[in-house]
């Protein structure tokens, strides 16, 4: 049975020999011995040893702890870490390196072999359930594959079928037989199915790829609600179902404005699809619950056993409607999947005979607001200004500080001066608007210059508005508040 190899890095020699000894006793290889932290980093990448005993305190220019996050990052090889001190400073710096065992010195060989043992078999176990992770992200990368292929391939000779049904049912100088219209609104029905589950499909597996990146803005969640209404209005009025819209104007939420529309689109469709004439569909806000838009129907409700397993895409969980509408069985998964990828939840109630209330959950979000502006006193003017509008404020005297700001903080809204010290508000547009983390980010640029010429230079540097001083609030706050809601 090959040997377990562990390198020591120790600057004292009488200590190394020590330690050597030990080793040896117990049973273990000593691949080398060094002194320095960048002789262990090197003999790592030469010996590959299966283990680093390292003393933190070293000579020269680089401590244990530093060379620890080296050899952890380069090459994973799991380091116990001696020393002969255990203040709580060195700790902290030695818990980030996230070290396989920590033995203060001296030590009896017992103690030395338990965090041996145990840090080669973290490491074991560690290694196991990396190379099963990757095992399964790769089967879930060709699962996905193949999906999209076979929906990709699909989906255009079925669009195929449902634009040539279509046709026939148009056609006036061909009317058809009512028996075979009958056949062809059966044609259409089904295809429509089939194409609305290949687009679930592809947006789920898209989803679980990761190949759909949410871009997340401020939105207000009565208009989102009133166009998902829109959306379903004509079903709804044919089936006799009123749609209420009770969510408040003004209901900021925090999420991406097609899939978040796409969750309420699914939502009501679904309502409504369970709903007889005379039933009633309404969106609220909860209670308590500022992020959370909520569905509720007076439908036909759900039982429980369709109610535990909505949301998962291995039960198939679709039922008849009231009118006997068919579905796909993925809107509901789809719908859990955008909430999450959010990192916001769906949940569902419901009794049968009663109907159901779907609430759609957004994590809570308070907007920053980056001033940038050399004058004190204005910047405070501003605050006073939106102090009404629940936001997180971050401060910046000139161009260079809201850089530095914008490095360590997200920020939802730029509102600078431009004639500013150190870096005007022009420089400051410009390299905001070449960073691609950054140049999203609306700017709202403020001057007293009126000049014409300014405000185009703003505009075509990418600012988004342009305020002139002194501030007016009645033109200010409206303006603020159409990216912030």
């Amino acid at each position: 049975m090959k040997k377990i190899q562990i390198l020591i890095v120790e600057d004292e020699l009488v200590i190394a020999d020590d330690i050597k000894n030990s080793l040896e006793n117990i049973g273990y290889r000593v691949s080398a011995v060094v002194d320095s932290g960048q002789e262990a980093i090197n003999k790592v990448a030469e010996l590959k040893p299966d283990l680093v005993l390292m003393d933190i305190m070293l000579r020269g220019g680089m401590d244990g702890i530093e060379a620890s996050n080296h050899i952890r990052s380069l090459h994973g090889t799991p380091v116990i870490y001696l020393t002969s001190y255990a203040d709580e400073e060195m700790l902290e710096r030695a818990k980030v390196t996230e070290p396989f065992g920590y033995i203060i010195k001296p030590f009896v060989e017992n103690e030395l072999r338990t965090n041996i043992e145990m840090a080669l078999y973290k490491h074991k176990i560690e290694n196991e359930l990396r190379n099963a992770k990757e095992k399964a992200e790769e089967a879930t990368k060709l699962k996905d594959k193949f999906v999209s292929l076979v929906s990709h391939d699909l989906r255009s000779p079925i669009a195929s079928v449902l634009g040539f049904a279509k046709l026939a049912l148009k056609d006036e100088k061909h009317i058809l037989h009512p028996d075979h219209k009958e056949t062809f609104d059966c044609i259409i029905g089904c295809t429509s199915r089939t194409l609305t589950m290949i687009e679930e499909l592809l947006q789920i597996s898209r989803l679980q790829s990761g190949d759909i990146k949410l871009d997340p803005m401020f939105i207000d969640g009565h208009n989102s609600v009133a166009v998902a209404s829109e959306e379903m209005s004509y079903l709804a009025k044919e089936k006799g179902i009123e749609l209420k819209n009770e969510v408040p104007q003004g209901t900021r939420l925090y999420a991406d404005l097609t899939l978040f529309g796409q969750v309420l689109i699914n939502l009501v469709s679904n309502a409504v699809k369970f709903c007889r004439k005379g039933d009633v569909v309404t969106f609220f806000v909860p209670p308590g619950r500022k992020t959370t838009i909520a569905i509720k129907d007076t439908g036909m409700g759900m039982s429980e056993s369709i109610l535990k397993n909505l949301f998962k895409h291995e039960v198939k969980t679709t039922t008849v409607g009231a009118m006997g509408e068919k579905g796909t069985g993925l809107g509901m998964p789809l719908s859990h999947d955008i909430m999450k990828a959010h990192g916001g939840r769906l949940t569902a109630e419901s009794t049968i005979g009663k109907g159901s209330v779907f609430y759609a959950e957004l994590p809570p979000q308070k907007p920053h607001v980056l001033l940038v502006d050399d004058e004190e006193d204005f910047r405070f003017i501003l605050k006073k200004l939106l102090r009404d509008n629940d936001l997180e404020i971050l401060e910046a005297k000139n161009g260079e500080k809201a850089l530095e700001l914008l490095h360590a903080h997200d920020v939802h809204l730029i509102i600078t001066d431009l004639i500013m010290p150190t870096m005007d508000g022009f420089e400051l547009i410009k390299l905001i608007k070449q960073n691609k983390k950054t140049k999203s980010i609306p700017i709202i640029a403020l001057t007293s210059d009126q000049d014409k010429e300014t405000r185009e230079r703003v505009m075509q540097m990418g600012g988004n508005d342009f305020v002139f001083k002194p501030l007016i609030a009645e033109d200010f706050i409206p303006r603020v508040e159409r990216y912030l809601i």
